[in-house]
C-alpha cells in the first residue's frame, strides 16, 4: 500500500475499533433478550450454554481494543485490521448460530421473531461497519446466511416469505452501503491531503524559523535568537534559583587577519571557529551564538563558574590547535588564530536584566585581552 492507501486503511481501522464498546456491551445486552424471549420454549441449558459464549466473547474482545489503544504504533493497520475481522466474524457467527439453534419451534411467530432480529442485528452492523466493508460483511453475512438458509430448508408459506424477505432486505443493505462507505472514505482521503499540506506548511514554516534565527556565514544562532534565550533563562534560572552562565569570546587581531589573508578566508575562519563551538557544547540547552563580527557567545544554563570556565579553557586550547596561520598575531610569536574569553555566572534576581549578565561578561572579556589576550578570565556573581 502507498502512503495514502495506509493512512485511509488506518483511519478505517481506528473507526472500527472506536465501535468496540458498543459490541463489548450490546452483545450481552441483546442475547439476554433474546433468551428471556426464548426461555419458556428452548431447552434452558442450550440457552444458557449460547448466552454465556456470548457474554465470555464479549469480555474477550476487551483484550485487543485494550492493546489497540495502547500499542498502536507496534504493528500496522493492516494487523490490527485482521485481528478486528476475526473478532467480528467470531461475533456474527454466535449470532448466526442463534438463528440455528432457536428455530423451529411451535409457534411459528417465533420464527418471525428470529427474522426480525436477524435483520435487527445485522442493521446494527451497517452503521458499525460502514466504514470498512470487508468488516461489515464478515459481520454480516454470517448473521444472515444461516438463518435464512434454515428457513428456505424449513419450507413451508410463512418460513419462505421471511426468508425472501430478508434476502430483499440484504440486497438493498449491500447497494446502499456502497455509497456510504465511499462517503466515508472520501472524507478520510479529504483529511489526509489536509494533514499532508498542514504538515508541509510546518515544515515550510519551521525551515522558515530556522533561517530566521541562524547566521547566514557560520550556522550558528544569530543576535536576536540569543537575546530571546537568554531572556528565557534568566527567568528560568530566577525561578529555579539555578546559576546561569555565559562564555564571551572574541578572536584575537581578527581585523588584522582580514586585512592580511583577506576577507573571504575570515568568513572561512569565523566558519572554522563557529564548528568548533558547536562540537564542544554537548547539552541540547546550550546555545551558541554569533553576536557580533568576531564575537561569540554561549549560553550554558544550570552550570556552575568553575565548569563554565573550564569549558572556556578548553575551546581556547581547542581554536589554539587548529593552526589557522595568523602572522598578524602579536601573542607570543604563535602567528597561529586564537581568542580571549570572558566568562560569568550569576544566580538571577527580579532586578537582573539580559544586558546586566552580558556586560558582566564583557567586562571578564576586556580584562582578558587587557592582560595579553589568548586566555580566559572569569568574573563570578554567583
Amino acid at each position: 500500500m502507498n502512503t495514502q492507501e495506509e493512512y485511509i486503511h488506518a483511519e478505517q481501522v481506528r473507526l472500527l475499533y472506536n465501535q468496540t464498546l458498543t459490541a463489548v456491551i450490546g452483545n450481552p445486552m441483546g442475547a439476554a433478550i433474546f433468551c428471556w424471549i426464548f426461555w419458556n420454549v428452548i431447552n434452558h441449558k442450550i440457552i444458557i450454554i449460547w448466552c454465556s459464549c456470548m457474554i465470555l466473547y464479549s469480555m474477550i474482545r476487551l483484550f485487543p481494543f485494550i492493546n489497540y489503544k495502547r500499542h498502536e504504533e507496534r504493528k500496522t493497520s493492516q494487523q490490527w485490521g485482521n485481528i478486528y475481522l476475526f473478532m467480528t466474524f467470531i461475533q456474527g457467527s454466535l449470532w448466526g448460530i442463534a438463528t440455528l439453534i432457536f428455530i423451529p419451534t411451535e409457534d411459528p411467530i417465533y420464527n418471525v421473531i428470529v427474522s426480525m432480529w436477524i435483520v435487527g442485528v445485522s442493521a446494527a452492523a451497517i452503521g458499525a461497519y460502514s466504514a470498512y466493508i470487508r468488516a461489515m460483511l464478515t459481520f454480516f453475512l454470517p448473521v444472515v446466511v444461516p438463518g435464512t438458509l434454515h428457513l428456505f430448508l424449513l419450507n413451508g408459506q410463512l418460513n419462505i416469505a421471511l426468508g425472501l424477505g430478508i434476502c430483499a432486505y440484504a440486497f438493498i443493505v449491500l447497494r446502499t452501503i456502497i455509497p456510504v462507505n465511499k462517503a466515508i472514505i472520501n472524507s478520510i482521503q479529504l483529511n489526509f491531503v489536509l494533514d499532508k499540506q498542514i504538515k508541509q506548511r510546518k515544515n515550510i514554516e519551521d525551515k522558515l524559523r530556522e533561517v530566521s534565527i541562524r547566521d547566514e556565514l557560520t550556522g550558528l544562532f544569530n543576535r536576536r535568537y540569543f537575546n530571546e534565550v537568554l531572556q528565557n533563562e534568566l527567568k528560568r534560572a530566577h525561578r529555579n534559583s539555578t546559576p546561569l552562565s555565559l562564555i564571551l569570546i572574541d578572536i584575537d587581531y581578527f581585523k588584522s587577519f582580514n586585512d592580511t589573508y583577506g576577507h573571504l578566508e575570515g568568513d572561512t575562519c569565523l566558519q572554522l571557529i563557529g564548528n568548533t563551538l558547536n562540537q564542544s557544547v554537548k547539552r541540547p540547552g546550550d546555545i551558541v551564538a554569533r553576536y557580533g563580527g568576531e564575537e561569540l557567545v554561549i549560553i550554558l544554563p544550570d552550570t556552575k563558574s568553575d565548569n563554565a570556565f573550564k569549558m572556556a579553557e578548553q575551546i581556547r586550547k581547542d581554536i589554539q590547535a587548529l593552526n589557522i596561520p595568523h602572522t598578524g598575531s602579536d601573542i607570543d610569536e604563535l602567528n597561529v588564530i586564537t581568542i580571549s574569553a570572558g566568562v560569568t555566572t550569576v544566580i538571577p534576581k527580579t532586578d537582573l536584566k539580559p544586558e546586566d549578565i552580558i556586560q558582566k561578561a564583557d567586562n571578564a572579556l576586556y580584562k582578558a585581552k587587557h592582560q595579553g589576550r589568548n586566555q580566559t578570565v572569569l568574573i563570578d556573581h554567583e
